[in-house]
């Protein structure tokens, strides 16, 4: 008897940081960010968002705690719901046909986050215009959003792992361009 007590309140805490946040794809369409203590939440609230199905644009999981005594997971998983009878759902944007477009006026927000990413100094001056536009068009599609500090804030851990996993050549030529 005792155990069916427990049983709500075990639920309710399973639930309690599931979350459903509206953000930007990797290709700059509408998704949803679900954050869950389990896969099977994450899931649950996946299908509760999009009964007509959705796409798994990427998924994390996060261990809390020291390492041998983890008190818990947290899954991320970014998704984009789709409709049975249409291409997309209400999440659905288009993505944008020239991120690098402009980013101009962007460049010293990126050449300090550049910066302090590679823990080096930004070069003085900044790469400016079409010098800076290049260099964005040079990355691939995914990181060519990161270089949009709104984007970049928003999808902080991905862009973070994009540029982690940068190819050496494409990273050389950030480095020579932003920082000393």
């Amino acid at each position: 008897m005792k155990r069916w007590a427990v049983l709500p309140i075990a639920m309710m805490w399973a639930c309690a940081g599931t979350s459903a946040t509206p953000v930007r794809g990797p290709d700059g369409r509408k998704a949803l960010l679900i954050e869950a203590p389990t896969q099977l939440d994450a899931l649950r609230l996946a299908h509760e968002k999009c009964p007509d199905g959705y796409d798994i644009l990427n998924s994390t999981t996060s261990l809390m705690g020291p390492p041998r005594f983890t008190s818990g997971t947290t899954i991320e998983m970014l998704i984009s719901c789709t409709w049975q009878g249409a291409g997309q759902s209400e999440w659905y944007a288009a993505p944008d046909p020239n991120p690098c477009g402009s980013v101009a006026s962007e460049v010293d927000d990126f050449a300090e986050y550049w910066a302090a990413f590679s823990r080096a100094e930004p070069v003085d001056p900044s790469p400016q215009g079409s010098a800076f536009v290049e260099l964005c068009e040079s990355m691939p599609p995914h990181v060519q959003l990161c270089f949009k500090k709104d984007y970049r804030k928003a999808h902080e851990k991905m862009c973070k792992e994009l540029f982690v996993r940068l190819d050496e050549p494409r990273r050389n030529k950030l480095n020579a361009a932003l920082v000393r």
